[in-house]
């Protein structure tokens, strides 16, 4: 008797085991579909971490003063999975919709190959670029906001960079001279490359001269602040110590040879045409 509901039992697992690694499998096979004519994404899991800069990341960089805009610390609680650009938006990639939309896109003074991030995108070319790809897939490509960014670019990890707390060239492009290839340098623990270097990316929020008052939930901080939108992750032509994870900056929106972008996609919602 005991033998027999043992057997049950061991078959009833194997049949739930069978359907979850079939169920696997066809989530699997549904990104890559979904990403035939979209960027190649990281899924990027719930989870919480500190947000900011401790002050003694800032001492030891030696710009106190500079870091206060990303003070206080605080708990950030990232509740829903997301799936988030691998790379920064390549050139042969925004080239596409430059083309079909008529866009005005200013070549930089550097040469680049299609492999290259795209740059010279002013913010509002990002959300129009994300807008356009939603429409094109019918999945809900959008910016990330500025702590789901944070918290992908740390990777788990809680040092000023996510490989440690000094910089290293052969981590992160900062050669001044001009972009390298968006997958010229290794990726962070969680399969990002560019995250840190490169060029600064675009994120949904607004600037704020702190974090009083932030959302605690991953959504973007639209409201209040100034005209000013964030960018996060250092350039090409930066200072080293704006190569850190918790490294805040921003402008009007202007397009610029170091500014790029990388996408997110929200995993719940799909866009139903008719």
């Amino acid at each position: 008797m005991v033998t027999g509901e043992l057997r049950t039992g061991a078959e009833t697992l194997a049949v739930g085991v069978r359907r979850l690694v079939t169920g696997v499998r066809n989530l699997g096979g549904l990104l890559e579909d979904d990403e035939e004519d979209g960027p190649e994404m990281v899924l990027i899991r719930p989870g919480s971490f500190l947000m900011g800069i401790p002050e003694a990341e800032s001492e030891r960089e030696g710009i106190m003063d500079l870091d206060q805009d990303a003070r206080p610390r605080h708990r950030v609680s990232i509740r829903q999975p997301f799936l988030l650009g691998k790379y920064p938006v390549t050139r042969d990639e925004y080239a596409g919709f430059a083309r079909e939309t008529n866009r005005k896109w200013e070549k930089p003074e550097f040469e680049q190959t299609g492999r290259h991030p795209a740059v010279n995108v002013g913010f509002a070319d990002a959300v129009a670029y994300a807008e356009w790809l939603s429409l094109r897939t019918g999945l809900r490509y959008r910016l990330p906001s500025e702590s789901e960014w944070e918290y992908a670019c740390r990777a788990g990890t809680t040092a000023a960079r996510y490989w440690g707390e000094t910089f290293d060239p052969k981590l992160a492009n900062n050669n001044g001279t001009g972009t390298t290839k968006v997958d010229a340098h290794p990726p962070n623990p969680w399969g990002l490359h560019d995250t840190l270097g490169n060029v600064f990316e675009w994120v949904e929020d607004t600037w704020h001269d702190s974090y009083e008052g932030a959302p605690t939930d991953g959504t973007a901080w639209t409201t209040g602040g100034s005209n000013g939108r964030v960018v996060r992750g250092g350039s090409w032509n930066y200072n080293l110590r704006d190569y850190r994870a918790g490294f805040r900056d921003w402008n009007f929106g202007e397009p610029f040879p170091w500014v790029g972008f990388r996408l997110a996609r929200t995993l719940q919602n799909v866009i139903r045409s008719g």
